[in-house]
């Protein structure tokens, strides 16, 4: 596993990207990333330790979208847990949060994904500069959504960020990986002199 591999893909390649478009006249990039402002919960923390910190970087990465803004417009789609052959139910509808708006964590189809992609393309207006979050909701959940949008009229309700984002989380999500792999060494040690400690009072 290349360490830098998050690094590169994640940030670098976000950097080379805007130059490129910028170089050859594209005015928007759309991004798909994932939810990453959450530095020490324990999924950003298991992906950030077992991927050499590919939430931190993917953070990074929309932050590079984010300040250069000037010439170069974009989309950045956070989605849920994405499955090829995942059907929502018939309670459940595709609900989008912009401004990185926060929402439960669900499963997404791919084809969910793509037709989102399609209507951001064609509501190009609606969908600039737009940081939004896509997760599948039942009807019943109290998210404070309006319900029964077509997801053409909930791409066109998008509104431009206005939050003030972190300018940079890398630090931290760095931080919550050290702290749990600390306490997980501490745990590991006292339970290793225990298991010691046992063995020794056993056969003395």
């Amino acid at each position: 596993l290349d360490p830098t591999h998050a690094k590169q893909i994640n940030y670098r390649s976000i950097k080379a990207l805007v130059e490129a478009c910028r170089s050859t006249g594209c005015r928007h990039i759309l991004r798909v990333t994932g939810k990453g402002e959450q530095p020490t919960s324990f999924f950003t923390v298991l992906i950030n330790g077992l991927g050499s910190f590919a939430k931190g970087w993917n953070y990074e990465g929309e932050q590079v979208l984010r300040t250069n803004t000037a010439d170069i417009d974009y989309t950045i789609l956070r989605p849920g847990i994405m499955k090829e052959e995942y059907v929502p139910t018939e309670d459940e509808r595709l609900v989008l949060a912009d401004n990185g708006g926060d929402l439960p964590v669900s499963a997404v189809s791919y084809t969910q994904m793509a037709q989102l992609i399609v209507e951001c393309i064609l509501n190009d207006q609606q969908s600039k500069n737009v940081t939004m979050c896509a997760m599948n909701v039942k009807d019943n959940d109290n998210v404070g959504q309006p319900k029964k949008k077509t997801l053409k009229e909930s791409v066109q309700a998008l509104q431009p960020d206005t939050r003030k984002f972190p300018k940079s989380l890398i630090r931290q999500h760095k931080l919550a990986v050290y702290k749990a792999a600390a306490m997980l060494a501490v745990t590991g040690t006292v339970l290793l002199v225990g298991v010691l400690t046992s063995l020794v009072k056993f056969f003395s």
